[in-house]
C-alpha cells in the first residue's frame, strides 16, 4: 500500500543494493486507491547504459540549452559590446549554475517518482530511476552531491554580492523548491509554468548580469523573458505527452486543467 514503510523502502531502492523494484502501471486506478504493484529485478538483468550515458539523461544535457547557454551567450554578448566585467564572480556563477542545474532535476525525479506522477508513465517514461539505471535514493544522494557542489561554488559570489543580487537568488531559490520538491509543488497546481518563467527567465539573466557587470539593461531582460517563454512552452510540451500519467497520480498541471 502506498504511504507506508514497504512501498518507501522499494519505490526509493533502499531495500537492496542488489535488486531494483520496478513500478507495475496498473490497468485500473489502484494507485489512486492505496495500492501498488511492483516488479524485483536483479540489477545484473537490467540492460543499463554506460553510466555516463545515464547520468547524461538524469542531468538533461539537452536543458543546458536553457540554464547554462543563455548566461554563455550573455558573456559573449558583454565581451563584443566591450563591458567592463568581473570575470571571477562571472566563471564562478556559471560553474555554480551547472551543478545547481544537475542538483535540480535530480531532486525533481527523485520527487516524481515518489510523488507517482513519473511512476504511472508505465512504458512512455524514458526516466532512469523507472527503468532501473538509478534508485530513486542514489538519484537523491547524487541531488544533494550536486546542490553542495554549487553552493560551494556560489560561496564567492555570495560574498561580494549586494542586496538586490541576494534578493533575486532567494526568490529563485524559492520558486524552484516550491516547484516539485515537496510532492505537492507549484506543478501540482497549476502555477509550475509561472516559476519555469521566472527562474530560467528574468531571474536568471538580471541576477547574472547584475554579478558579472553591475547593471541589468533593458536588452538582457528581454533576451531573459524570451528564454523563459522558451522553457515554458518546453515544459507545456512534456506535460502534454505526460498528462495521463499525471491525472492520474493526482498532479494537476496547468496542461491537465486546461
Amino acid at each position: 500500500t502506498k504511504n507506508s514503510k514497504e512501498s518507501d523502502e522499494l519505490l526509493t531502492g533502499r531495500f537492496s543494493k542488489q535488486y531494483r523494484a520496478l513500478f507495475v502501471r496498473p490497468f485500473t486506478k489502484s494507485f489512486t486507491q492505496n495500492l501498488m504493484t511492483f516488479k524485483i529485478v536483479s540489477t545484473s538483468e537490467i540492460k543499463k547504459p554506460h553510466f555516463i550515458i545515464s547520468a547524461a539523461k538524469l542531468f538533461r544535457l539537452p536543458l543546458l540549452l536553457f540554464t547554462v547557454v543563455p548566461i554563455a551567450v550573455l558573456m559573449i554578448h558583454f565581451y563584443f559590446m566591450k563591458v567592463s566585467v568581473d570575470l571571477t564572480s562571472g566563471w564562478f556563477a556559471l560553474s555554480s549554475l551547472l551543478f545547481l542545474h544537475g542538483a535540480v532535476f535530480c531532486f525533481n525525479d527523485y520527487f516524481d517518482h515518489v510523488g507517482g506522477s513519473d511512476v504511472m508513465q508505465g512504458p512512455m517514461s524514458d526516466k532512469v530511476i523507472q527503468r532501473g539505471y538509478f534508485s530513486a535514493h542514489q538519484v537523491l544522494v547524487m541531488a544533494i552531491s550536486l546542490l553542495v557542489v554549487a553552493l560551494g561554488l556560489a560561496i564567492p559570489v555570495f560574498w561580494v554580492a549586494e542586496g538586490d543580487v541576494l534578493a533575486i537568488v532567494a526568490v529563485a531559490a524559492l520558486s524552484i523548491v516550491t516547484y516539485s520538491f515537496f510532492g505537492k509543488g507549484l506543478k501540482s497546481y497549476g502555477w509550475g509554468e509561472l516559476a519555469v518563467f521566472l527562474c530560467l527567465g528574468p531571474l536568471l539573466v538580471s541576477g547574472f548580469s547584475r554579478v558579472y557587470t553591475g547593471e541589468v539593461s533593458a536588452d538582457v531582460l528581454l533576451y531573459g523573458a524570451l528564454n523563459g517563454l522558451l522553457a515554458v512552452l518546453f515544459v507545456q510540451h512534456r506535460n502534454f505527452a505526460t498528462m495521463l500519467g499525471d491525472n492520474i497520480a493526482g498532479v494537476k498541471t496547468f496542461m491537465s486543467r486546461l
